[in-house]
């Protein structure tokens, strides 16, 4: 059996497309760029803080279009039903990042970059130094809230 995952560089370039396929997000993206960093100079580690928006679109971004298709694969420490499902304990667990950041009944619209109502909201709520560039889950809300608390029962 092979197994292979995607690089970053392709995480990006789906980030990239996401915006060049809704002009209104990458004009919103363009403007916070040239706000906090100006066009005399290069993005610098240091701009990162003042770069919610941006940040928030990356983590859309990896939602949408994660790097690896499952998480890693997780044991059941006790039996627990989640979601009608009954889960004996010591059940390996897989879970599917694509299909979990995509899945209807959490994601209003879930086909693309800030359709979902995510985008704002996380650029919004959480300051940056609180969220991390996890590619899924971040463990701030949504699924990645269920999962954490599903992680501890």
């Amino acid at each position: 059996m092979f197994a292979t995952v995607d690089n970053p560089s392709n995480a990006v370039e789906w980030a990239m497309a996401e915006m060049i396929n809704q002009p209104e997000i990458l004009k919103t993206t363009t403007k916070e760029l040239d706000r906090v960093v100006g066009k005399e100079r290069l993005i610098q580690e240091c701009d990162m803080p003042h770069l919610n928006y941006i940040k928030a679109c990356i983590q859309e971004a990896f939602r949408l279009h994660p790097i690896v298709p499952f998480n890693a694969p997780h044991m059941a420490m006790s039996a627990a039903i989640v979601a009608g499902y009954f889960i004996p304990k010591g059940s390996h667990v897989l879970l599917s990042r694509l299909g979990l950041g995509r899945n209807p009944k959490v994601w209003n619209k879930r086909s693309s970059l800030g359709q979902s109502g995510t985008l704002l909201v996380v650029s919004q709520k959480f300051p940056s130094q609180s969220r991390t560039y996890a590619s899924f889950p971040s463990a701030q809300g949504g699924v990645a809230a269920w999962l954490q608390c599903l992680g501890l029962q």
